[in-house]
């Protein structure tokens, strides 16, 4: 896509739709403005394909830069779009196998011969729509100007995630900064995105970048966005900065883009919620207030997510300095 802020606003709808689907809401059309948004998006895109098109692959963009890669079930992404006022029968027409999007290359799809196509079977979006949603032309055969590096080792990979983590703590004290201009929370929240991006970039560039031990460890817990952040918070906050225990309030505020995000993502932090079950984290909350329990990151997990580093991490000015300038 030609203009960063159409696909910013893009992505803000999409936003808008899955704290929908995740509350549970009823559906809604799509606003005025949004429907304005969309159209201008696809104008910038120039192809001729439906808003419902744009709409759908735009879903699975949000989705890989919400650092989740796990393939999408038809009647899931049925559901979705139905929040957005699309009619199911439409959503339907989109996923079928004789579809423009199916035929152009723009999903793929895997499906068991007992299984209904599309209801049952399993979406991703390809290459080529992600690069048109950036305005990298599909036509071109080669690598983009600026190819995803390659991640050489697992520290690499450790060295960037902590540089996002970094752009998170950021954000964070951007948006609980009561005398903060928002546009400066805009950037700082654009910046932690962008860095994510690039982190998921990079590891699809890499050879065997699956079988890396943090995309291993995400994969075998089922872990998104917020899990990874929190465990990444925890490692680094013990092993560069001798503070193994942290609360839960700083690391709801960490994971919070928006003040709304404190009352939605608190679950995350209950005895329920999968860092706990998975005793991945560790709570002591001796005070008997969930929030207020002091957390660690288990050993076993820290050994799991630190598993393919081969010999002691280099922890040097230029390592560290690198990630942060490349945001600055």
């Amino acid at each position: 896509m030609n203009s960063k802020p159409a696909l910013e606003n893009i992505l803000k709808l999409c936003d808008r739709l899955c704290d929908a689907h995740q509350q549970n809401l009823p559906h809604s059309d799509l606003t005025d403005q949004e429907q304005a948004n969309l159209a201008e998006a696809g104008s910038l895109l120039k192809e001729n394909l439906p808003p419902s098109a744009l709409l759908l692959m735009s879903l699975f963009f949000h989705r890989r830069v919400q650092g989740n890669y796990d393939t999408w079930r038809g009647g899931a992404i049925i559901s979705l779009l139905y929040r957005a006022g699309i009619p199911r029968t439409e959503s339907l027409s989109l996923l079928s196998p004789s579809s423009a999007l199916r035929q152009g290359s723009w999903l793929r799809s895997s499906v068991e011969p007992s299984q209904h196509d599309p209801l049952d079977a399993w979406f991703d979006v390809t290459p080529k729509a992600l690069q048109w949603l950036q305005g990298i032309p599909v036509e071109s055969t080669g690598l983009p100007a600026h190819a995803p590096k390659p991640y050489l080792n697992e520290e690499d990979l450790l060295w960037d995630l902590y540089a996002w983590r970094q752009l998170c703590i950021r954000r964070a004290e951007t948006l609980f900064d009561e005398g903060a201009h928002p546009s400066a929370l805009q950037e700082a929240r654009q910046q932690a995105r962008r860095k994510l991006f690039s982190i998921r970039a990079r590891i699809q560039s890499t050879e065997n970048g699956r079988a890396l031990g943090i995309e291993k460890f995400r994969r075998n817990h089922k872990l998104g966005q917020d899990h990874l952040l929190i465990i990444l918070h925890l490692l680094f906050s013990e092993l560069l900065e001798a503070e193994p225990f942290l609360s839960g309030l700083e690391c709801l505020r960490l994971i919070s883009e928006t003040r709304n995000d404190l009352f939605r993502k608190r679950q995350l932090f209950s005895r329920q919620g999968l860092l706990h079950r998975s005793k991945i984290v560790q709570a002591d909350s001796r005070l008997g207030k969930e929030l207020a329990a002091t957390l660690s990151l288990a050993d076993w997990a820290a050994g799991q997510v630190l598993l393919g580093v081969r010999g002691l991490p280099r922890i040097q000015d230029t390592d560290l300095g690198g990630h942060i300038e490349d945001e600055a």
